[in-house]
């Protein structure tokens, strides 16, 4: 039973109550804002290990590994369409491949994995304008390297990835003491594995984690996304699977990454994109994409389906090494962005929300769908021809309807919340 109000109890009883209804259409999947991602760069670098990073000034910091063991950086002051994303300076001559990038305030750090199998360090404390380089850690046979900053203090984690081993190497920028913390999950045994990512997230505060790896298993061995995390006294937490392919279906998946902006909103969360492979008879290589369901947590587990990413119309089913994550506040002239990009492109997507779309003057009628259990239909007024194509005009979206219900007072309106919809089907009118 619900409990209203003493007011809307109230005008409930008045004799001459008016009922009122209210529809409103929300842009969000599973609460969480759906984002439009417009391409700002479609270069010709070749695929590689790559990251993206942003300074405390809103400059975009890329990397990418080349042949012939070279490692590239770039910068790109106030990012946005009329930048040029297509300069790169060469840092390095012996990068073996995998590489990572993460940055905070005036401080910009950059991992690689050396051709003498050992983790180095290129990092600046102005900017990008000045740099340093040493060794990191002697940590032999990466295969694949993810770097994030610990909020807002001196510490970045440098997560290095090897076929049955993961270590979270803790580095203190302050005093440049590196700390290695080695793991591996005894009740997950890895054979291989295929990619990391991280964010941070200070409502733990941890590091939350994505791999891809195969598991040695029975009755059969198979392929996963992984999560864990790393939590603030530097210790990894239990591996829990949450997409799974058995070994002998030809499909893998490889080169995650995950993102949670810094003060991010209600309708924000943490974002999965993964690269899912088929070396069968009609091979491809996509990638996909998935994000935490809202109000859930990451030991959850709750996130929506995996799905391709609307990207694939621009070609990005091509990348093997996947796509990679960022955010930004407001800085200069640049608005809140979700970022993603991989060594020839780049990707930029609004981070605010988008006013809803109100159906409420064109309702027509509001019944319940006897055909389904707890659905509703609504019938609405296409005089105007407004809602004639799905997909046009007013119909750019529709994919959650939030409907309220109020009675009018003299004093005003109040509303009583009656539930959240999912839109399933739209019925145009002939």
């Amino acid at each position: 039973m619900r409990i209203l109000s003493a007011t809307l109890l109230a005008a409930q009883k008045k004799p001459d109550r008016l009922p009122y209804v209210e529809a409103k259409v929300y842009d969000y999947e599973a609460g969480i804002k759906r984002l439009t991602w417009t391409r700002l760069y479609e270069g010709s670098e070749p695929d590689n290990h790559h990251g993206i990073a942003f300074d405390g000034q809103g400059s975009m910091h890329r990397i990418r590994a080349a042949a012939g063991n070279i490692l590239y950086r770039q910068k790109i002051t106030d990012p946005g369409p009329s930048s040029d994303y297509s300069q790169w300076t060469q840092i390095a001559t012996d990068c073996a491949g995998p590489c990572a990038i993460a940055a905070y305030g005036a401080k910009v750090y950059i991992f690689y994995k050396t051709t003498d199998n050992v983790l180095w360090k290129y990092y600046s404390s102005d900017y990008g304008q000045t740099w340093n380089n040493a060794q990191l850690a002697s940590y032999a046979d990466v295969l694949s390297l993810a770097a994030c900053w610990w909020g807002t203090g001196n510490i970045v984690v440098c997560f290095a990835l090897k076929a049955n081993q993961l270590n979270g190497i803790t580095l203190d920028t302050g005093t440049q003491t590196a700390t290695q913390h080695t793991w591996s999950d005894g009740n997950h045994p890895l054979l291989d594995t295929y990619g990391i990512g991280a964010t941070y997230n200070p409502f733990w505060p941890a590091m939350e984690v994505v791999l891809a790896a195969k598991e040695s298993d029975t009755p059969y061995n198979h392929y996963d996304l992984f999560r864990t995390w790393f939590s603030s006294s530097y210790n990894f937490h239990a591996l829990e699977s949450f997409l799974m392919s058995p070994d002998g279906e030809d499909i893998t998946y490889e080169y995650p990454d995950c993102h949670l902006p810094a003060s991010a909103h209600s309708y924000e969360t943490n974002r999965i994109v993964a690269v899912e492979k088929f070396v069968g008879t009609t091979a491809y290589t996509r990638p996909l994409a998935c994000h935490m369901v809202k109000s859930t947590y990451w030991s959850d587990t709750t996130f929506t389906e995996p799905k391709p990413h609307p990207v694939i119309a621009s070609g990005a089913w091509q990348s093997q090494y996947g796509l990679r994550l960022s955010s930004t506040n407001s800085t200069n002239s640049t608005n809140p962005c979700w970022w993603m990009e991989r060594p020839d492109g780049v990707w930029r997507a609004p981070r605010p929300a988008d006013s809803p779309l109100d159906l409420t003057r064109d309702i027509v009628s509001l019944a319940a769908d006897s055909s389904q259990l707890s659905a509703l239909r609504l019938e609405l007024d296409n005089s105007k021809g407004q809602y004639a194509s799905l997909g046009e005009g007013v119909l750019a979206s529709l994919p959650q309807r939030n409907r309220s219900r109020a009675w009018l007072q003299d004093d005003g309106r109040q509303r009583d919340l009656r539930g959240r919809y999912l839109l399933d089907r739209f019925l145009g009118i002939p």
